[in-house]
């Protein structure tokens, strides 16, 4: 079985390929643990300017903005 790191280095080439693709090279998927209050959480996040963020949302079927 793959080892989850390696899985999630994959989705976020994948991702980001879809991006870059679809010329939102200013955008960047990450994928990874982030530290929310008190507690690590697994996500996936955006980073670039606003209204990139919004067509990539778009793009890549983001359901919820935060």
């Amino acid at each position: 079985m793959a080892d989850m790191n390696d899985i999630y280095e994959q989705l976020q080439e994948q991702e980001q390929a879809k991006l870059n693709a679809a010329g939102l090279t200013d955008v960047k998927f990450r994928v990874g643990w982030f530290k929310v209050d008190d507690h690590l959480r697994l996500e996936a996040r955006l980073a670039g300017p606003p209204a990139s963020q919004k067509k990539a949302r778009e793009l890549l079927s983001f359901s919820k903005e935060e």
